[in-house]
């Protein structure tokens, strides 16, 4: 507990401030004085979320937002649906010239 008090005591507001020059990511881990610049930033679980988010990548979504996800597996299971669906159909027109050929077969 003494630690945390004097990391506390020791840290400055530009220290902690996401926008000074003088920013330690370090202190602002460990300090109670952290204040967030924007306060409906998205939150994310590690760095490779962010930079993904950062890249326009939409497939990482924000801690928080579990509509989003709910929409996103709703469409991956809509699209691996008409995938199958597309599958099966080129199957059937593809052997479909094989058809009667297979039954004259099975009758011998």
């Amino acid at each position: 507990m003494s630690e945390d008090q004097n990391s506390d005591s020791s840290t400055s507001e530009s220290e902690v401030s996401a926008c000074s020059s003088s920013f330690d990511p370090m202190k602002v881990l460990y300090s109670r004085k952290t204040k967030v610049p924007v306060a409906k930033a998205p939150m994310f679980e590690n760095i490779y979320q962010f930079d993904a988010a950062q890249n326009k990548n939409n497939e990482i979504i924000p801690v928080g937002n579990s509509e989003l996800v709910q929409q996103r597996e709703e469409k991956k299971i809509a699209e691996k649906l008409q995938k199958e669906k597309e599958i099966e159909e080129f199957n059937k027109q593809r052997f479909s010239q094989y058809q009667g050929i297979l039954e004259v077969m099975l009758l011998l």
